[in-house]
Order: C-alpha cells, then structure tokens, then sequence
C-alpha cells in the first residue's frame, strides 16, 4: 500500500513534457540560487568583518587615504614598467659585449627566460630601494 502511495505521489510531481519544468519549480530553483548567493555574500562580509572600513578607518586616522594607496598602486605598477625596461636593457647589454658570460649565465639558469625573470626581479627591487631612499631624503629635509 505505501508503495503503491509513493507511486502514485511520484507520477503527479512528474513534469509532462521532458525538457520543461513547472513553474514553481523554476521559482523555486532561483529562489535557492538567490538564497544560496545571498548567504556567501553574508559569510564573506562576516569573515572579513568589515576589514576594508577598519583599514581606511585606520589609514585616516594615520592621515594618510584613498590618494595615498592609489598613489602607491601607480607606483608599484609604475616600477613594473621601470624594471621589464631596465631589465631588458641590462640583458641586452650582457648580451652584447659579454657574450662569454653571457652563456655562461644562460646555462646556469637553465634558459634566458630564467636569467631576464631574475634580472627584472633585481631591477624591481632596485627601484622600490632607490624609491624609499628618496622618500628619507625628502623626509629628513622637510623636518628640518
């Protein structure tokens, strides 16, 4: 009898036609899509705990801002820019006149995409260095 029941109930939830689907049950998906979406939203603000409030809260409080933080995310790409170029520039140059070590190099790092990654790395720090110099530069002069 619970079989028969069961039959019963399941052959009326059964679509008519195999590729459509009524239309609370269409609702219904997109309802538990939303919700779905809506509580990842609420967990990941909740993990976060407003971080982004909390660290501009506190850069204002530092008198420092969103100029600031844009103004270092254009010099951080900026450098980008500086050492592909520079680092270019010196893997030409070893190239050209040290040709010897040039080889040497190349078979040490195993290819010459290898010895530009840590020619371009060298000269990235080498601008953020020269980079913070002047900035110690400027603040010992101001303050003075």
């Amino acid at each position: 009898m619970v079989v028969g029941f069961w039959f019963l109930a399941s052959s009326l939830c059964v679509p008519k036609a195999k590729n459509q689907k009524p239309k609370a049950q269409k609702r219904t998906k997109m309802a538990l899509k939303k919700v779905a979406a809506n509580s990842a939203f609420k967990q990941t603000k909740g993990m976060t705990g407003g971080a982004d409030k909390k660290i501009f809260k506190a850069l204002s409080k530092a008198k420092l801002g969103k100029k600031k933080i844009a103004q270092e995310v254009l010099w951080f790409f900026a450098a980008l820019l500086i050492a592909f170029v520079t680092g270019f520039l010196v893997f030409y140059l070893i190239g050209e006149y040290l040709t010897e070590s040039f080889t040497e190099y190349i078979k040490m790092f195993d290819s010459a995409t290898k010895f530009y990654f840590w020619i371009f790395l060298f000269c990235f720090i080498g601008v953020y260095i020269t980079r913070l110099i002047v900035w110690a530069i400027k603040t010992i002069a101001v303050k003075e």
